[in-house]
């Protein structure tokens, strides 16, 4: 491991959606529940941070989760829409 500090609000958020992809593809290979759990926390730390870095609250994120699962339906009903 290394690390390098980032100087800009632009560059760490450039950083961090680099950190999100690496996470999640982390989390779609893990091996273990044990590990599953590992990433899924590591992406949350992600994505709170680039929340925090862009100003979005956790009730705008709350508001507007609720708007997407209207519109596009929910997960639990196991209907997956892929945009590739």
């Amino acid at each position: 491991y290394r690390f390098q500090r980032v100087e800009t609000d632009e560059q760490y958020l450039d950083a961090l959606r680099l950190k999100l992809v690496e996470e999640s593809e982390e989390a779609a290979t893990a091996h273990s529940q044990k590990e599953l759990i590992s990433e899924l926390i590591d992406i949350t730390e992600v994505v709170d941070e680039i929340r925090k870095l862009l100003g979005i609250t956790v009730s705008a994120m709350s508001l507007r989760r609720k708007k997407k699962l209207k519109e596009k339906g929910v997960f639990s009903k196991r209907l997956m829409m892929f945009s590739r």
